[in-house]
């Protein structure tokens, strides 16, 4: 079992998704109630102390300024999201609290949603859409309290990995006829081979992969995919994560992608993470045919 934080923006569903646990019988403390914050910004050091003291298995929920001071504290912490317009939606008619209401109110949900959710991104282990049925999101929840949704480890890609990324590119229908992605991945092992990274899960299984790259003016990622047993469980927004801070670390001061037109998933997915669609036209010019595909045995 395990200490889980559950966070998010007003109208996520952190309250409702607290009761439909406690239902189950788990332990569940809703920090907006009780005492436990200061002005509803700080969490009473104290009075958290204690409560995280008491109990081995507990779920919180709340978002306050010194929450990060508590995460070692936490197995998971969860960040709980949605789209703005569903935020305001039901902030306007919950009946277990009026706030939201005042355009005041909503004014500042669209502010934080915009500057503290993609910070709340960044330290979150896990995210969960807070538009799927609560029944769903308790299920989630629940596997991280008992194991199920373990810490996984990035790391630099190896040659031995090669079979199973290309079979998790194939299981997430990345690979289009006109795609060698061994010689994609031959490619990128000859610049920036850093840059390709894995995550791994309980013994070492491959759950996802990412290539990206920094041209000295713009960073690119390519390839993003995670396995079907996780999905959900933030691993790919921790690969992205780790992407963007090697990025950063080389000075590149943007990150670009590409995403085909009709996978809106995929758009949705990145929006949640900070990325915009740009105003632009994608162009391409091959330089290098792909003809050898079919003669070394390329995915078709």
């Amino acid at each position: 079992m395990a200490r889980i934080l559950i966070t998010g923006m007003s109208g996520a569903g952190k309250s409702t998704l607290l009761a439909e646990l406690a239902r189950r019988g788990v332990t569940a403390v809703d920090t907006d109630y009780g005492g436990y914050t200061i002005d509803d910004r700080l969490w009473r050091v104290e009075k958290m102390d204690a409560l995280l003291a008491a109990h081995d298995d507990l779920v919180v929920s709340g978002t306050v300024e010194n929450q990060g001071a508590f995460y070692d504290r936490f197995d998971a912490v969860v960040l709980l999201s949605a789209p703005i317009d569903v935020l305001l939606d039901r902030v306007a008619t919950r009946a277990n609290n009026t706030y939201g209401r005042t355009a005041e109110e909503r004014a500042d949900i669209r502010r934080y949603t915009a500057e503290v959710e993609p910070l709340l991104r960044r330290s979150a282990t896990h995210e969960l859409d807070g538009q799927r049925p609560v029944a769903e999101l308790a299920d989630k929840v629940a596997r991280l309290m008992s194991g199920g949704g373990a810490a996984i480890r990035i790391r630099t890609f190896v040659p031995a990995d090669e079979d199973h990324v290309v079979a998790l590119w194939q299981e997430a229908g990345l690979l289009r006829p006109w795609n060698d992605p061994r010689a994609d991945i031959a490619r990128k092992l000859s610049v920036q081979p850093e840059l390709f990274v894995v995550a791994t899960g309980k013994d070492d299984v491959i759950v996802g992969a990412v290539m990206a790259g920094f041209d000295g003016h713009r960073g690119w990622m390519n390839y993003l995919a995670t396995a079907r047993t996780v999905r959900g469980d933030g691993v790919g927004r921790a690969l992205v994560a780790h992407v963007e801070r090697e990025l950063a670390a080389l000075g590149c001061p943007k990150v670009n992608l590409q995403v085909r037109a009709d996978n809106e998933a995929a758009v949705g997915f990145y929006r949640h993470l900070g990325f915009a669609v740009d105003e632009v036209v994608s162009m391409g010019k091959r330089l290098i045919s792909d003809e050898a595909r079919d003669r070394s045995g390329g995915a078709e």
